[in-house]
């Protein structure tokens, strides 16, 4: 009997799953894509999925002093992958009083729900830690019972569809995925 490798038989795993839970929530996808692993890992798994119409979205934030190379990066990965990539410099209000963070997070959903179709889902690349996380700061800030319940894998929250499809997924195994595709 000639079974795969594990390495491929834990991305097929991976693929099947993904590919489920995309379909389930529609066709047409834009990926928030940052270049960072976790959002590598989800926008090269789902442009691997048949059926699935994807396309890229980075917003360069202009807070690092290497934003503009991880712009160049988030370019490159994607010409690599043949996908469509639209790149948005925002203007982050720091002095909102809301701080750097929050502000950036505004700046970030509101040029995405400008950029977004209509018949997308914007998806997210949250994972297992990023969801125990923020359980553990709402926590820490006496949130009641709702804010408890952290992330939802899909929201509407921003005026569009969100979908989080590895919020079940532990980073190790994001990190495996990186290293079995050799994903810079």
């Amino acid at each position: 009997v000639n079974n795969p490798p594990p390495d491929n038989y834990q991305n097929a795993a991976f693929l099947k799953k993904l590919q489920t839970q995309l379909l389930a929530h529609g066709q047409k996808f834009l990926c928030g894509f940052s270049g960072g692993l976790d959002s590598s890992v989800l926008l090269h798994a789902a442009a691997k999925l048949p059926d699935i119409n994807i396309r890229a979205i980075h917003i360069h934030h202009g807070l690092h002093p290497d934003a503009d190379r991880w712009t160049q990066h988030c370019i490159d990965f994607c010409r690599d992958l043949n996908i469509d990539l639209t790149v948005i410099k925002v203007d982050v209000d720091k002095t909102s009083g809301t701080g750097t963070e929050a502000a950036a997070r505004h700046a970030r959903y509101d040029a995405i729900a400008r950029n977004i179709h209509e018949d997308e889902v914007l998806l997210t690349a949250h994972h297992l830690q990023d969801q125990a996380e923020t359980v553990l700061l709402r926590l820490l800030r006496g949130s009641g019972s709702r804010g408890l319940a952290a992330m939802r894998a899909m929201t509407s929250a921003h005026g569009f569809r969100q979908f989080r499809p590895l919020l079940s997924v532990p980073k190790s195994m994001l990190q495996d995925y990186a290293e079995r595709e050799k994903l810079k």
